[in-house]
């Protein structure tokens, strides 16, 4: 069975890494994304992008692919990909977990690392827009992360983390014996998408194909808070 290397999910930052300016938390961030919701993934999916000591403890999705632009927070602008599989049940609850992310700054890799446990690597992004249309192009190196294209449809409409309960806004990322607890809090607008395209990895992303998103939500403005997490 293939499973991740641990070491894909760094959550130090060593003396030989680039320099960085430290931004503790909390955090308040502001900026658009679109989020793509997804049923269970394959298990080939969760062997090779889930680490083994986490396997037993999966309780299952919806699994999620986010792509933030943060215009601002602490660390400057920068741009984000993110997995999160499911949830598992760990220290804590019943909880998702960040498996896989790429942010555009150094910056955001360092303090991610360091505040949450938030297994950040750095990657190229290009994004093309137009009123309701996105594509965003995803690559690190030589890999192909992830091209994706939606359209916003509809109405805008309120959003806000405070209707949710905790078992969906509560991180746990884990950090040697312990894992980090980040309750996030966020509001914002946004409205019903359609996912035109899509193509992940899947060397170097998970690849969710042939499945589509069951749901898509542009979101065109929010404000989030990344809060001091709980140690458990």
């Amino acid at each position: 069975m293939t499973v991740v290397d641990t070491a894909r999910m760094p959550v130090t930052v060593s003396a030989d890494d680039p320099a960085y300016t430290a931004a503790p938390p909390p955090w308040t961030l502001e900026g658009s994304g679109v989020v793509l919701l997804f049923g269970r993934p394959a298990d080939s999916v969760l062997e090779r992008w889930v680490p083994e000591s986490l396997h037993a403890a999966y309780v299952g999705g919806p699994a999620a692919l986010m792509l933030v632009d943060y215009v601002s927070s602490p660390a400057g602008p920068y741009r984000e990909l993110l997995f999160v599989p499911g949830r598992f049940r760990v220290a804590g609850g019943v909880r998702p977990i960040i498996t896989r992310i790429v942010v555009s700054t150094w910056e955001s890799v360092a303090n991610g690392r360091l505040n949450w446990a938030i297994p950040k690597e750095t990657a190229e992004f290009k994004t093309d827009r137009t009123s309701r249309a996105q594509r965003w192009e995803v690559s690190q190196g030589t890999d192909r992360l992830a091209e994706i294209s939606v359209t916003g449809r509809g109405p805008a409409f309120p959003v806000t983390t405070a209707l949710l309960p905790g078992a969906w806004t509560t991180v746990a990322q884990p950090r040697n014996e312990d894992f980090l607890l980040t309750s996030l809090a966020s509001r914002g607008r946004c409205r019903v998408g359609r996912c035109d395209a899509i193509a992940l990895g899947p060397s170097a992303f998970p690849d969710l194909a042939p499945a589509r998103p069951g749901l898509t939500l542009v979101v065109e403005r929010f404000q989030m808070k990344f809060p001091v997490p709980v140690v458990v």
